[in-house]
Order: structure tokens, then C-alpha cells, then sequence
């Protein structure tokens, strides 16, 4: 798949790839599709993005936020929408 393919193959998702579109917080930059393999972490699906660990993916509220490491294939659903923002450490 390409950045900017809206058509994956089908025979990629009968091999259990989940389609999810992620949506960037504040930006420009437009939505993206992207394939969630089993064993996919959020850290790997950001630099699949081309984006750093200074970014947090989320289902779209504060507490649905996924660890880097979080394996997203079994908490996700094909078709689902992901949202990325800026990573905001809170402090005193």
C-alpha cells in the first residue's frame, strides 16, 4: 500500500491485515490508511507514518490512548478510526 492508495488488495486482508484510518490531530496533514498486522506496535505503526515517539495514537479520547509498545491488533477493528497528536507531558 501507498501513502495515498484509498484500494489494498484483497488477498492482504484474508491474510488478517485490519485496515484502520488515522486522522492527525491539528494538522494539515490529511488522513491515512494503514494495515495493522498481528504483533503491530503503536510505536511501529508511528514510524510506518513517518512519524517519531513524540507523537501518541489514540481512539480518540484521553483514556484510549495506546502505550508505545501496545500491541494493537487485538484492540482494534478493521475499519476503525485512530487518531495521532502531539505527546503532552503533564507536570508540575
Amino acid at each position: 500500500m501507498t501513502n495515498n492508495q484509498d484500494f489494498i488488495e484483497p488477498e492482504v486482508l484474508t491474510q488478517g491485515a485490519k485496515r484502520v484510518l488515522i486522522k492527525f490531530a491539528g494538522g494539515t496533514r490529511q488522513p491515512q490508511q494503514a494495515l495493522i498486522g498481528p504483533g503491530t506496535t503503536s510505536y511501529e505503526l508511528l514510524r510506518h507514518l513517518g512519524l517519531s515517539r513524540d507523537y501518541a495514537l489514540s481512539a480518540g479520547t484521553a483514556n484510549t490512548t495506546f502505550g508505545g509498545n501496545e500491541i494493537l491488533y487485538p484492540l482494534v477493528n478493521d475499519g476503525d478510526l485512530l487518531f495521532v497528536s502531539s505527546l503532552v507531558d503533564a507536570g508540575i
